[in-house]
Formats: structure tokens, C-alpha cells, sequence
């Protein structure tokens, strides 16, 4: 359910009726053309230029994020790198001992 903003009917805004002194339940009440709302204010928008629009952020910080971003990725795959290095190693340890407990054990037979 979405409330009526135009009771009146008259193509204004309630809120800017009400800003702007006129009366938002008359259709032949409306304010002068040409007017905006800045900052719960009514203001003719050909005397105040309107606020700059907000362009985002600077070229300098996406640059600082990117590389960023490139430095959490090359540490994260140099610990997964470390972290299968591990394994092998310890997989290699395991057969080596392996291997060691079936020659004694062969030695031990003869």
C-alpha cells in the first residue's frame, strides 16, 4: 500500500506544497514553477544552483583498492601454496617412514 504524495491532484508534490506555502489539498494552489527542495527549503532552482552531484570516488582511491585487493589475493594463494606444500611433504614423510617399517620388518623375517 503506498500513500497518495499528490492529494490534491494538481502534479505537486505534498511535501513541496507544504514547503513552499501552498496548500496541498487545493488543486489551484501550487507553488511557482520552477521551484525545488533543498533541504526540507523551498528554493527557486534558477537563483540557487543545485548541489554538485556526488561523482564517486577518486581515481587515487580505486587505484589504492585495487592493489590492495591484488596484495589479499597473492597472500591468500601464497598460504594455500604453503598449506599444500605441507601436505606433500608430510605425505612424503609418511611413506618414507612406511617404507622404513617394511624393511625392518623384512630384515627381521630373514
Amino acid at each position: 500500500m503506498r500513500a497518495d504524495l499528490d492529494d490534491d491532484d494538481d502534479g505537486w508534490n505534498d511535501t513541496i506544497e507544504a514547503a513552499c506555502g501552498s496548500d496541498p489539498l487545493d488543486a489551484t494552489s501550487y507553488p511557482t514553477p520552477g521551484v525545488i527542495l533543498v533541504d526540507g527549503a523551498c528554493v527557486d532552482a534558477s537563483t540557487k544552483p543545485l548541489p554538485p552531484a556526488d561523482e564517486g570516488p577518486e581515481l587515487f582511491t580505486l587505484f589504492m583498492l585495487f592493489w590492495v585487493a591484488v596484495i589479499l589475493l597473492a597472500l591468500v594463494h601464497r598460504r594455500n601454496e604453503r598449506r599444500e606444500h605441507r601436505k606433500k611433504l608430510a605425505a612424503e614423510k609418511d611413506d618414507a617412514i612406511s617404507k622404513m617399517i617394511a624393511e625392518g620388518k623384512q630384515s627381521e623375517e630373514d
